[in-house]
């Protein structure tokens, strides 16, 4: 790896931890001097923080991704 690839991915971990303390921020967890309250830790459970991350290393032809969903079908016409 180059000097600039390591550079690239240390700036997307930082952002993506940037937009996740954010989101937490905006659902009230704010974790003051590494500890939380116990309304931040019950906040931090809601079902309603979900975070994905999808990772391509390869060839993506005819693929489909469906995400929180729940009894739903997909169908591929090619």
């Amino acid at each position: 790896l180059n000097k600039s690839s390591v550079n690239n991915i240390v700036d997307i971990v930082q952002n993506k931890i940037l937009d996740w303390a954010i989101l937490l921020e905006q659902n009230g967890i704010h974790g003051e001097g590494m500890k939380f309250t116990l309304d931040e830790v019950d906040n931090a459970k809601n079902p309603s923080i979900i975070y994905y991350t999808n990772n391509f290393y390869s060839s993506v032809d005819n693929t489909q991704i469906q995400q929180g969903t729940d009894d739903s079908d997909q169908i591929s016409i090619i």
